[in-house]
């Protein structure tokens, strides 16, 4: 804790800043000693809100999982660039051009790419997205498919939500329409048989594929057999981060960002792109100094209040 160059006095730390020091440990310090450490800045901090030398616990709801990488949602992440996206677009697109049974194949994984990463949706939300909650400029989340495609609702009120998406993406979808498997469950994207896909079979049949085809997949030694695997750069989980990152780099609030992407609470949010807001404190006070500008005019800097 010592170690680390704290910008801010320890009255001034907001959630922002209990993320960056979580990725300074991640990046210095072995896993289980980051985890340690921040458990242990949190007790510190709980104790002096307690004490009254603090008003809030900035460090409320931010942790580091124990698991692997992709073990959990909201654990650290990984948001891929423009131009990656662009190509598991590209790749999305070119897939289901090579031939007839890829085409029929992706006629239903391409719309899910797209929305993907046009909405923030996560993966149980479009395996389990229904028609009657598509509309012409956009999805409302109501239901959700577990990883072994049970139907529910989703896990909090805060995942109930209307998520507003470009034209190009809600044609594809009714597109889609066309060659639907008929569904009881009035799935838009069900298996031949009308059921829920499988976290795995998507994972297997669609993702793989689409990062093999955008050059996205790395080469890593396995800890049971000693030999080179193949695994995606990226989760499915990715393009709901990048579709996050792309709300925070416009400027959107950290409030309805939570809305938009269903989180149960603000601390989740902080939690997962608190760093990409901290990366936003310079625009924000160049817009103070803009401000100032447009009220006061060219010579604010030397404005002196005038006697009352």
């Amino acid at each position: 804790m010592m170690e680390y160059a704290w910008s801010k006095g320890l009255q001034e730390l907001e959630p922002p800043d209990i993320v960056h020091f979580r990725d300074w440990l991640l990046r210095h310090k072995s896993r289980d000693l980051a985890r340690r450490t921040l458990s242990s800045f949190h007790s510190v901090l709980i104790e002096m809100k307690r004490q009254g030398y603090i008003s809030d616990d900035p460090a409320a709801g931010i942790t580091i999982k124990s698991g692997g990488r992709y073990e959990d949602q909201n654990s650290e992440i990984d948001i891929p660039s423009d131009a990656e996206v662009r190509d598991i677009y590209g790749a999305a697109d070119s897939l289901g051009s090579k031939n007839e049974q890829m085409r029929k194949c992706w006629a239903r994984y391409r719309p899910m790419i797209y929305l993907a990463g046009f909405s923030g949706m996560r993966p149980s939300e479009y395996r389990g997205l229904a028609w009657s909650h598509v509309f012409d400029d956009s999805v409302t989340v109501r239901q959700r498919a577990d990883k072994t495609g049970i139907i529910g609702p989703v896990k909090s009120r805060a995942g109930k939500r209307t998520i507003y998406l470009p034209a190009l993406v809600t044609e594809m979808i009714f597109e889609w329409q066309d060659e639907c498997p008929a569904s009881d469950i009035n799935l838009v994207f069900p298996t031949e048989t009308g059921r829920a896909q499988l976290l795995s079979n998507f994972y297997r049949r669609a993702w793989l594929p689409l990062m093999r085809e955008a050059g996205l997949i790395e080469a890593e030694k396995s800890k049971r057999t000693g030999k080179k695997i193949e695994l995606p750069r990226y989760s499915p989980y990715a393009l709901r981060h990048y579709y996050a990152s792309k709300l925070i780099a416009i400027g959107t609030d950290a409030k309805t960002i939570q809305r938009t992407m269903g989180h149960s609470n603000i601390e989740i949010t902080f939690n997962v792109y608190g760093h990409l807001m901290k990366d936003r404190e310079g625009a924000y006070k160049s817009t103070a100094e803009a401000l100032a500008r447009e009220i006061l005019g060219t010579s604010c800097a030397k404005y002196v209040p005038t006697a009352r």
